[in-house]
Order: structure tokens, then C-alpha cells, then sequence
């Protein structure tokens, strides 16, 4: 892992790829002893984001979660949860992602270390809040501007411009991306010694803004940069995001078999926030291309995706969209009953319905077996309840 993390700062991505791939690969399985994954899943973890292999990065975080809650190992927990909410954000996860940050800030109280602010920047970005949300990120980027953290500086950048994007504001999301990406030249990508994955996933960020703003020298070099990646990494959500980039820059002839090839790739991955993202601006280009009707399709798939994930600045962007083509949108309402439940109230539900004890969710969690009988019984009146053998029906497509 060293070797591979030294040639990527030194060589590049290309050359440190196979690297890292064989550095990482050992800790998808259960081959390795338990101490060493509890010291290198994390690492692992982040390698894996690098090539843009969100299943890698998933198993290996929630591996990371699941081996320090059996050693009890507090600390691990609590930055595998984070890294955990990470991975299932660009999942589209978001519901668990909140869920791993609410314990993480309870082991955070207990045990007296901080929880570093990565995964809640990131969510702002994907929820594309820019009240409360934004305050936070903007906060965030101060503070580590004077620690000198300058990936926590990156990622406050990416999540503004993927905010801003969302809600439409496409200048301000450029803004931040120029910010991040170009330090010498107007149009000279800077991505770092390494193509940090932050600075990476802006590329995507920025295509849309520039394309938007009319800068399409800046959305050309990054359709290039992302292409680059993608030849290296070869995941379907690389090359996904990297098709969907190439479709906005294309001649309308083209653009079609583009996006097309981006939503099948993205389709084939569980990178549900992008793939939703390539059906919305399909959408809107067929729509910009007179095509009303066969804009309705992937409008509104986008649309009752980001929903269902929570990722609500796109989805009014969508819904916008649609309505603007004519189509009538009924306000999709989750009708399963577990939306009314706090984060943590979801997470201990769902191990309630899986037959854990109050005492085993009360270990699991570092909470007292009262405290869990007291989130029980919150559960119970919001859900409308009176025992724990109704809560599987009740929580429906949670468990699943």
C-alpha cells in the first residue's frame, strides 16, 4: 500500500493503478487477519475512491464498520462510519449515510474525538442545500484553510459546485470550480499530484456549469481529463461519468448515442446519484432539442430517483423539467412509514426487526440497553405500533 501511495504521488494515477488494485484487492475478503484490516481498511477504502470503484469502496468500509463493532474498538467505529456514509452517498444511500453519521456523532460524545466534517460536506452537496448546508461547507472550508487541510479545502469546493449545479445556479457552480481546478492558466486543469478524488469527481461538475455558462474551452479539458481517468479506472461509473461529459459537449447528431452510452454504464453500476443525473440532462437535452415527448421518460425517472434518494435540489430541478415539457407530476410521496423516523431511530429499527436484543443493539451501538428501550418506543408511537414483531411490516422497503 505504500508503494502503491508513493507512485501514485510521484508517477500518476496510470502508473500507480495496477498498484493499488493489488494493494487493496486482499481486503474485499476475509483473508486477512483481523488487527490488519482494523488498521488499513480505512486506507483501503480511500484507494479504492482513486479508481472509482464505489463497490470496492462500499465492501470495504462497511467490512471496516461490521470488524470494529465485533473488537469494540471505538475509535475504528467511529471513522468507519464515516467513511461508510461517504461510499453510500454516491450510492444514493443517503438515508443510511445519515444514519452512520448520527452514531458516529454518539460515539464522537462518548468517547471524545472529533468527527472530521468530510462526509457531512459532502452531503450537503448531494442534498443541495444551500441554507443551512452551505453555511456549514463554507465554515468547513475556513477552518481548514487556516489548518492547512487542503483536502478538506477540496472537497467544501466540490460539494458547493454540485449544490449549486442542483439548484441550477450554474455560474456560482462554475465559480467553485475554477476555484479548485485551475491554478495557472485560464484553461490548464491542475488536479493535483494525484487527481485527488475530489478534484476528479469536480470534473463532472464543472462540464455541466461551463457548458451551461458557454465556456466550453473549460468543459473541453475537463471532458478530456475525465476521459483520461476513465481509460485507467474502467469501472462502469467512470466511464459512465465520462460518456455523459462527451454527450454535452457533442454536436446534437452525436449527443444522443453519448448520453445513451453514459446511462448504460452508469445503469450497469450502483452509482444510483449519477446514473439519475445522466437520465436528467438527457432529458433536458431532448428537450432543448425539440423533442418534448421523448424528454418525459428519462425527466421523470430522474425525477422519482433523486426523490427516493433524497437528493432534493435535483429533483426539483428535474421536476421543473418536466412540468416544462408538458407532463403532469403528481408529488411522489413515499408511502412506507420509516421517512418519519430520525436517523437513528431508523438504524435501530431495522436491527430491532432483525431480531437483535435491546441489550445486543445497546453493545453494537455503545448505547444503554434503557437508551435503545427509549428510541424504541419513539419508534413505536410514530410508526404507530405496539411491538417490535410489527416492525418489520412497518419499515417495508427499509429492511430491504
Amino acid at each position: 500500500m505504500l508503494l502503491a501511495l508513493s507512485t501514485l504521488l510521484v508517477d500518476g494515477l496510470e502508473v500507480a493503478a495496477p498498484q493499488l488494485r493489488r494493494a487493496y484487492e486482499p481486503y474485499l475478503s476475509d483473508g486477512v487477519p483481523v488487527e490488519e484490516s482494523l488498521r488499513l481498511l480505512q486506507v483501503t477504502t480511500v484507494s479504492a475512491n482513486y479508481l472509482w470503484d464505489l463497490e470496492s469502496s462500499i465492501a470495504m468500509s462497511d467490512r471496516l464498520v461490521n470488524l470494529a463493532r465485533e473488537a469494540g474498538a471505538v475509535i475504528t467505529l467511529q471513522l468507519g462510519l464515516t467513511a461508510a456514509a461517504y461510499a453510500r452517498l454516491f450510492a444514493g444511500d443517503l438515508a443510511i449515510a445519515a444514519a452512520h453519521l448520527d452514531e458516529a456523532q454518539e460515539l464522537s460524545t462518548a468517547s471524545g474525538s472529533p468527527v472530521h466534517p468530510y462526509t457531512a460536506v459532502a452531503m450537503a452537496g448531494f442534498t443541495g442545500d444551500l441554507n443551512e448546508g452551505a453555511a456549514f461547507v463554507r465554515s468547513a472550508e475556513r477552518a481548514a484553510e487556516e489548518r492547512g487541510e487542503g483536502l478538506v479545502v477540496c472537497l467544501c469546493k466540490w460539494s458547493l459546485a454540485m449544490a449549486y449545479n442542483g439548484n441550477g445556479n450554474y455560474a456560482e457552480a462554475l465559480a467553485h470550480c475554477r476555484a479548485l481546478l485551475f491554478r495557472n492558466s485560464e484553461h490548464v486543469l491542475m488536479l493535483a499530484p494525484f487527481e485527488l478524488a475530489p478534484n476528479a469527481w469536480a470534473l463532472a461538475e464543472l462540464v455541466e456549469a461551463a457548458v451551461r455558462c458557454g465556456d466550453m474551452a473549460a468543459a473541453a479539458s475537463a471532458v478530456d481529463a475525465l476521459a483520461e481517468i476513465a481509460a485507467i479506472s474502467g469501472t462502469d461509473w467512470s466511464l459512465g461519468v465520462a460518456a455523459c461529459a462527451r454527450a454535452q459537449l457533442s454536436a446534437d447528431e452525436i449527443a444522443e448515442e453519448h448520453f445513451l452510452e453514459a446511462i448504460g454504464y452508469l445503469g450497469r453500476s450502483i452509482a444510483r446519484v449519477d446514473h439519475a443525473r445522466a437520465l436528467l440532462l438527457f432529458g433536458e437535452w431532448l428537450h432543448k432539442v425539440g423533442r418534448r415527448a421523448a424528454a418525459r421518460e428519462p425527466l421523470r425517472q430522474a425525477y422519482d430517483s433523486f426523490v427516493a434518494m433524497g437528493v432534493r435540489a435535483f429533483a426539483e430541478r428535474a421536476g421543473r423539467e418536466l412540468s416544462a415539457t408538458g407532463a403532469e407530476i403528481v408529488a411522489r410521496v413515499d408511502e412506507s412509514k420509516h421517512h418519519v423516523l430520525s436517523a437513528q431511530e431508523l438504524h435501530i429499527a431495522r436491527l430491532a426487526a432483525a431480531g437483535r436484543t435491546n441489550p445486543e443493539i445497546g453493545s453494537e451501538l455503545f448505547l444503554s440497553k434503557h437508551t435503545i428501550e427509549w428510541h424504541l418506543r419513539k419508534v413505536f408511537a410514530k410508526l404507530s405500533i405496539t411491538s417490535r414483531h410489527e416492525l418489520g411490516d412497518a419499515l417495508g422497503t427499509a429492511l430491504a
